[in-house]
Order: structure tokens, then C-alpha cells, then sequence
């Protein structure tokens, strides 16, 4: 393959994990969008081709140096815009997972708060007794 169509080929890419992860920051702004998983998946197949492509490239010597001025200038700009996605991107994931984290610790201490009924249980005589241990159900019909 040459340098030109090996450049052209990043570029398409490029602009397809932009893409991809601009529509993830989209749904990531609504909790719990049903939307996200395919997203997702499609956002890592992209990231496998786009590694698969700069270790190629690595081991191209003198792959810019052949490039015309105009696709050297269109892989800068895209390369900064996919940065620039990325790290927001990085940050959203962030934010959401430390949000899933906090409600599952809110969950968790008010279930910690509420299990006020003592559990009823049998002894070894088969007399019921009343375990000191407490219990509270919980259920999560949603996923956070």
C-alpha cells in the first residue's frame, strides 16, 4: 500500500472514531441511554483498526516524509480534533462511572440504614430464636 493511500485510510478512520465518540458524549449526557452499548462496541472495533494502522505505520520508514503538504496538513488537523474528542470523551466516561459508583454507595448505605428487621431463624433445639444479624431487601430494577 502507499504512504498516500496508507494516509488516506487514517484519515477516513480518523474521522470515524471522531464520529463515534462524539455521538458516545451525546448519549453519555443522558443516564442510562439504551443507546450506548452499540456505540460502544462499534467505538472499540474502530480503536482495533486504528492501532492495527499506526503500528503499520511505525514501522513505515519515511511515511510523512513522502506525504504532499495537503495530506500531511489533513492528518495534523484531524489527529488534534481526535485528541481533543478523546479527552472529552475520557472525561464523560469518568464522570459516568464515578456517578454509578456514588449511587450504588448511596444504595448501599441506605439499605444499611433500613435493615431494621431482625431475621427470624431456628436453633439447634429447634426452638425459633432472633439472630442478632438484620436484613433489609433490596431490589434494582434499572441499570445505573
Amino acid at each position: 500500500m502507499t504512504p498516500e493511500i496508507r494516509a488516506t485510510s487514517l484519515l477516513e478512520l480518523l474521522r470515524d472514531l471522531i464520529d463515534v465518540m462524539e455521538r458516545e458524549n451525546t448519549l453519555l449526557e443522558r443516564p442510562r441511554s439504551q443507546a450506548l452499548a452499540p456505540i460502544v462496541e462499534e467505538k472499540q472495533k474502530l480503536f482495533q483498526q486504528y492501532e492495527t494502522q499506526i503500528r503499520e505505520l511505525a514501522a513505515t520508514t519515511g511515511f510523512s516524509a513522502v506525504l504532499g503538504d495537503d495530506l500531511r496538513s489533513q492528518l495534523k488537523k484531524l489527529s488534534e480534533d481526535f485528541e481533543r474528542v478523546s479527552k472529552e470523551n475520557e472525561r464523560r466516561l469518568r464522570l459516568a462511572a464515578r456517578t454509578s459508583s456514588m449511587i450504588v454507595e448511596r444504595i448501599k448505605e441506605a439499605a444499611t440504614r433500613a435493615s431494621g428487621t431482625n431475621l427470624a431463624s431456628y436453633g439447634n433445639s429447634g426452638t425459633q430464636r432472633e439472630d442478632t444479624r438484620k436484613a433489609a431487601p433490596i431490589a434494582v430494577d434499572q441499570t445505573l
